[in-house]
């Protein structure tokens, strides 16, 4: 769980990790994680079926892309006096 917390934190800030097992398992329960939270389409699996060069090329196209964006578990009327308060309070100061 923490390690696929600290790879989702430094996704949106543009960052690379490089994570590397040599449990197979391990690498697809991060992968799970990340999938489970939208972020899987970010991870490059390499030990898979998938390391053709093509393959790798091709999610690295689609990886750099493609911009993460949070899930919205929040009711519409929640976000719309969110947003006004957020207004409000943006011109207060």
């Amino acid at each position: 769980q923490t390690i696929s917390n600290i790879i989702a934190s430094l996704i949106p800030m543009g960052k690379s990790v490089l994570f590397v097992s040599e449990k197979i398992a391990a690498l697809e329960v991060v992968k799970n994680r990340l999938d489970h939270v939208g972020l899987g389409h970010f991870v490059l699996e390499l030990h898979s079926n998938k390391a053709t060069r093509k393959e790798v090329a091709t999610e690295m196209s689609n990886a750099v892309q493609t911009k993460p964006r949070a899930a919205s578990h929040m009711a519409d009327t929640n976000r719309k006096r969110l947003a006004t308060t957020r207004n409000e309070l943006s011109y207060l100061g």
